[in-house]
């Protein structure tokens, strides 16, 4: 005969908005509770660039050379690649906390909140994974910040940001982002700052069924009192 156990947990969770606490009776035999800190902010979307120093800026540099021998773009002075971190469900000290660990490295990184600094001579366009595509650094990202947090995994949307700068045609911008933009599995980001970053999918329509089909047996004689 086999035996089965089950073992059931339940919690009992409280929200107390006047201060500002989230909390979560975890024991019912030691009535301990666990206490988060709620973050009233947390539901912004907070957006940071970061990008690697003169000298460390090597994927930069191979891909200026890169654009310019292979595809002849002999006006191009200079590019900047930065990664864009969109985060969504994190409390400002634990985002704080993870700017200079998790999403940058102070000693060869320069880390922009919100906005990235561009002269009107520099062509910036941005690429990221298309939807449902895996996107480890996002991945990892989030990974990372519940790990410092102990709290939910938020939300972080990853794009790469290009800044160009010299003397390029409209044609060779186009060849340019071709050149950078895999369409397997990558598009062109929007450089516009969403207002959430769950993702939004649409319902399809129902399945048509159409009456009235008639269903037609054909026979067809092979000329020696068969048919088939």
């Amino acid at each position: 005969k086999s035996f089965y156990i089950y073992i059931i947990t339940w919690y009992n969770i409280t929200i107390e908005p006047k201060e500002k606490q989230i909390k979560i009776f975890s024991d019912n035999v030691n009535n301990k509770w666990i206490v988060y800190e709620r973050d009233n902010n947390m539901g912004e979307i907070k957006r940071l660039y970061v990008e690697k120093k003169s000298g460390c800026d090597v994927e930069a540099q191979h891909l200026l050379e890169d654009l310019r021998e292979n595809l002849g773009i002999a006006g191009l002075q200079s590019l900047r690649i930065l990664h864009r971190y969109d985060v969504e469900g994190i409390s400002e000290k634990d985002y704080q906390s993870a700017k200079n660990t998790i999403f940058s490295e102070p000693p060869v990184d320069y880390v922009y909140e919100e906005n990235m600094p561009n002269t009107e001579q520099e062509y910036i366009f941005a690429t990221e994974y298309l939807p449902g595509q895996y996107d480890q650094r996002a991945d990892s990202a989030m990974q990372c910040v519940q790990l410092i947090s102990q709290t939910e995994k938020p939300t972080i949307a990853v794009a790469k940001v290009f800044a160009l700068k010299g003397n390029i045609s409209t044609e060779e911008l186009e060849r340019i982002k071709k050149y950078c933009i895999n369409p397997v599995d990558s598009r062109e980001a929007s450089l516009e700052k969403p207002n959430s970053l769950q993702l939004e999918t649409e319902i399809p329509e129902d399945v048509k069924i159409f009456d009235g089909f008639i269903v037609s047996i054909f026979w067809f004689g092979t000329g020696d009192g068969a048919s088939e």
